[in-house]
């Protein structure tokens, strides 16, 4: 089990041999049912966010890549450094939905 992963971590696909695209009831527990598809896997190299962990300490996390959500054990994944598309995403909304709390008025 890699377990530096995080959530939020970015992560590249390494192995996806290690994809666990039949494992539904995890699946369910874990991941959008709109975004993970039965026996998909990701391709190799593919740059994705950690946006899930197994707490059962199985070593599988959930993974989003361009928009679908895979369960993939940890040996097939490595961090990078790469942008990850979901990841800029997030941090573009953040930086225009939060605002200093100072600026914040109470009537």
């Amino acid at each position: 089990m890699n377990e530096r992963l995080q959530l939020g971590d970015s992560v590249i696909v390494t192995n996806n041999g290690q994809s666990y695209s039949s494992y539904e009831s995890l699946a369910r527990k874990l991941l959008d049912k709109n975004k993970w598809k039965q026996y998909q896997v990701p391709k190799n190299n593919s740059v994705g966010i950690i946006i899930a962990v197994d707490t059962q300490k199985s070593g599988i996390y959930g993974v989003e890549i361009d928009g679908l959500q895979y369960l993939i054990g940890g040996k097939g994944l490595e961090t990078t450094s790469r942008p990850n598309p979901v990841s800029q995403s997030l941090k573009q909304i953040n930086e225009k939905v939060l605002f200093p709390i100072e600026n914040l008025v109470l009537e």
